[in-house]
C-alpha cells in the first residue's frame, strides 16, 4: 500500500501506520483463507492478483482519512511475482 499525504500534524506525523494496518486487516480478512472463486467480494469474477489489487485499492481508498490518498496497492503472488494497481489521476 502506497499512501500520499497532504499534511502532517505538529509531531511531523501524517498517518499512524497502526491505523493503516487496521484498515488493511479489515479489508484483507474478508479475502484471507477463503475460496476466492466463491468469495462474494469478487462478484463471481476471476480472482486474479490484478482484480484483488484493484479491490483492495478501492476499499482502502474508501476507508482512508481525508488527508490520505491511496496511490497504489501491490499484491504478491510469490517471492518474485507481483502486480501493482494504480488509479489513473
Amino acid at each position: 500500500l502506497c499512501l500520499g499525504i497532504e499534511d502532517m500534524n505538529g509531531m511531523g506525523m501524517a498517518f499512524d501506520f497502526r491505523k493503516a494496518k487496521t484498515i488493511l486487516h479489515q479489508i484483507v480478512s474478508c479475502l484471507d483463507h477463503t475460496f476466492l472463486n466463491d468469495n462474494p467480494i469478487l462478484g463471481g469474477k476471476n480472482p486474479t492478483a490484478e482484480r484483488i489489487a484493484m479491490i483492495i485499492f478501492d476499499a482502502a481508498t474508501e476507508k482512508a482519512p481525508n488527508n490520505v490518498e491511496v496511490l497504489s496497492v501491490t499484491v504478491w503472488e510469490s517471492d518474485d511475482t507481483s502486480v501493482t494497481y494504480r488509479k489513473n489521476r
